[in-house]
């Protein structure tokens, strides 16, 4: 088990969120400021924006285990300090490939910027994370075949429109990968697809883009080994499949799992500052926070959409835009978003800040309604 740690931050100023999370679960948020002592075993996150990484520079190598942070440019990347130890990097900005941070022994690489391109992988360490996402970029066919050989990934997440069934190839040679997100805004084709034909571990497929049903046509040569399908729009919330073509895969392939959406912001929203007024619902209030300019959230939405459709019968899934319900925000303590509440009137079964897996949110919204008796 890991040593306690004592992180040590400006005084004063809180320079992002930290999460911290126990071997058993347990999660506690708070901010980043002056000294925090973290017991030994748990997980630290911390949560930040771009112009808060030079005050990073003295943290010693191995202090956290996860870095978030939007907003970011590369003069902030320029101003980061030993990120050895890292487990998780995500980064939200504008920066581009010279700037990104060679950071070794990575287990999972998000980089969300326009300026991306293929020179990218060159800035990477090797061998490579085993979850990788390089999204909003420029990236061709050449970002893909760099991937060749490393066998140890598991994740990828991409997205550009200069890929086409070449690269996906080169993807199928991968026999690990078990998962893979893959975003355009129109250039890539449904027959780009039989390129992934052959890939011995692809479980997942995660499609986002201006598809119609004929991205369903090469679906079937990939079967098995793919168990789960979920196909998208551009803005990652809800599919562009008719039901009949859904229909016909399903009878087709009889094992795979077509993934049904529901975008965070169909749910109804909370108007007024008593949450628990406006829900006018016997059930438990499963409530999302979220807000515009919050780049997690964006991935997190249809995540928490897709949950609260699993959960639909037990709980009133509701979304809370901070931005417009500051007094609600207020009257529940939320200082970070994305925040997820289940409440049973005004009792607090559940809060969970940040971005979480759909399994790990499914898991934990289970847990809390199991631990009340009165909605096991």
């Amino acid at each position: 088990m890991a040593d306690p740690r004592r992180l040590t931050f400006p005084a004063d100023r809180p320079v992002g969120t930290l999460y911290l999370d126990s071997p058993e679960g347990e999660q506690r948020e708070t901010p980043a400021r002056g000294v925090v002592e973290v017991p030994a075993g748990w997980r630290v996150t911390l949560d930040t924006d771009g112009e808060y990484l030079a005050a990073l520079v003295d943290l010693p190598a191995g202090s956290l285990d996860e870095l978030v942070a939007g907003e970011v440019t590369d003069e902030h990347l320029s101003t980061l300090g030993d990120l050895r130890g890292l487990g998780s990097l995500m980064l939200f900005g504008t920066f581009t490939d010279w700037a990104v941070p060679v950071v070794p022994d990575l287990e999972t690489l998000a980089l969300y910027s326009e300026g991306l391109t293929d020179a990218v992988m060159a800035r990477l360490a090797r061998p490579l994370p085993a979850e990788l996402t390089l999204a909003a970029g420029l990236l061709t066919d050449d970002t893909l075949l760099a991937m060749a050989g490393e066998d140890q990934v598991v994740a990828v997440n991409v997205s550009g429109d200069r890929i086409t069934g070449r690269g996906l190839a080169a993807l199928a040679t991968l026999p690990r990968l078990d998962r893979l997100v893959l975003g355009t805004s129109g250039a890539l084709t449904a027959a780009a697809l039989d390129g992934l034909v052959g890939a011995p571990a692809l479980r997942i497929l995660y499609l986002i883009g201006p598809w119609d049903d004929s991205v369903l046509e090469s679906i079937p040569q990939l079967v098995p080994p793919l168990r789960h399908l979920t196909v998208t729009d551009p803005d990652g919330e809800r599919s562009p499949l008719s039901p009949a073509a859904v229909a016909a895969l399903r009878e087709r392939c009889p094992g795979l799992i077509v993934e049904e959406l529901m975008a965070a912001t169909d749910l109804d929203p909370v108007v007024g500052a008593d949450l628990a007024g406006a829900l006018g619902d016997p059930r438990p209030a499963l409530v999302y926070f979220h807000a515009p300019w919050c780049h997690p959230c964006r991935q997190y939405g249809p995540v928490f959409g897709q949950v609260a459709v699993a959960f639909a019968d037990r709980v009133s899934p509701v979304h809370v835009d901070v931005e417009d319900e500051p007094d609600v925000a207020d009257r529940y303590a939320i200082r970070s978003v994305p925040t997820v509440l289940l409440l049973d009137g005004d009792r607090e079964l559940l809060r969970l800040p940040g971005a979480h897996g759909r399994a790990a949110l499914h898991d934990r919204i289970t847990a809390a309604l199991a631990s009340h008796p009165r909605w096991r």
